[in-house]
C-alpha cells in the first residue's frame, strides 16, 4: 500500500478557509469615506509623526468625523497594513 502524499505545511495553511471576521478597521472605513484629496492629505498627516495622533483625531472630531487617537496610533504601527495599502 502507498502512504499518502502529506501536503506542505505552507500548502495547508493557505488552502485553510478561514472565516472572516466582518470587522473594517475604523481607519480604513474614513479612508474609504474621503474624495481623493482629503484621503491623501490625512495619509500624509497620518504619516507625518511631527503631528500628534490626538491633534489628527480632534481636526477630524471638527469635521464631523470620528477617529480616536489610538486607531491612528495603531495606523502608525503598521497593524492596518494589510487593509489600507494592500
Amino acid at each position: 500500500m502507498n502512504k499518502p502524499v502529506k501536503q506542505s505545511l505552507l500548502n495547508e495553511i493557505r488552502s485553510e478557509k478561514a472565516a472572516p471576521s466582518g470587522r473594517i478597521p475604523r481607519i480604513k472605513r474614513v479612508l474609504d469615506g474621503m474624495d481623493e484629496t482629503d484621503r491623501k492629505e490625512l495619509i500624509e498627516a497620518l504619516d507625518d509623526y511631527t503631528i500628534s495622533a490626538p491633534t489628527i483625531s480632534k481636526v477630524l472630531e471638527r469635521r464631523g468625523i470620528d477617529l480616536d487617537a489610538s486607531s491612528i496610533n495603531k495606523y502608525r504601527r503598521g497593524e492596518f497594513a494589510h487593509v489600507i495599502k494592500g
